[in-house]
């Protein structure tokens, strides 16, 4: 079984992401975007790279059961599987994130057709550098259009760094929390941006002030667990051995 749906970008409202959920490969859900997508002939055009490798997509087992949990809005989605207790895909232990970020580069317009979103899973991003985050067609330095392995992103967490460099490089457990006077220990949150430092400085833009979805250091919530963060309630969703993990709107 494999069907397309699309939904409106927050910043165009007449222009579209496209995801294919895919059960055709045995024991796998796989959520495969496309920059867009033709209905007759059900094909799509420059799908992230990596988004349909067995080590990046939810788990399923028809014949023992399991659970999918789904956050979704028009402006993400998010799947993650337990399944014969594990959580996540199957080597990389990550949930499947496709979500929206800003636009930061003065050229990357509704008007110039890039596309604002981002493909990653939770724990290949921090497993190796060879699941890293992607996007359909990202923008070079010099403007020319990036497509496939080429359209590699890294994820920056605040002022950390690359995710594999910076946070989830220390594993801080219940230290990672910092002393609050008035309510006591408080987790620090920090935003997400789509970055490739090897091109430029300048992130491509924030996926945290757009969709909403933020890291936290790893080892002090578990999966699914809820945090209260601006007066909106966050599901925890893990990454790999618990270096980052991630808050995401629980909706």
């Amino acid at each position: 079984y494999a069907k397309a749906f699309k939904s409106p970008l927050a910043d165009d409202g007449a222009a579209f992401k496209y995801v294919v959920i895919d059960t055709t490969t045995p024991s796998l859900l796989m959520m495969k975007p496309y920059e867009t997508w033709n209905s007759s002939t059900h094909a799509g055009l420059n799908m992230c790279y990596n988004s349909d490798s067995s080590y990046c997509n939810p788990q399923i087992n028809t014949a023992n059961g399991g659970t999918i949990h789904v956050w979704a809005s028009p402006k993400y989605i998010v799947l993650l599987s337990y399944v014969a207790g594990v959580w996540g895909s199957t080597s990389n232990l990550g949930a499947s994130v496709i979500a929206e970020r800003s636009r930061l580069w003065p050229n990357d317009t509704t008007g110039n057709g890039w596309p604002p979103w981002v493909w990653f899973d939770t724990g290949g991003v921090q497993n190796a550098t060879s699941y890293p985050a992607s996007c359909p067609r990202r923008m070079n330095h010099n403007g020319s259009p990036l497509y496939g392995a080429d359209a590699i992103l890294d994820l920056n967490i605040g002022p950390w760094g690359t995710i594999n460099t910076g946070l989830g490089a220390v594993n801080f457990g219940m230290q990672g929390k910092i002393k609050n006077p008035s309510s006591g220990d408080t987790i620090p949150v920090f935003e997400l941006l789509a970055t490739k430092g090897t091109v430029s400085p300048q992130p491509y833009g924030s996926i945290s002030a757009v969709s909403g979805i933020y890291a936290i250091p790893g080892g002090i919530l578990g999966p699914l667990d809820q945090l209260t963060y601006n007066d909106i309630v966050y599901s925890c969703v893990k990454g790999y051995q618990d270096k980052v993990n991630f808050l995401v709107p629980r909706g």
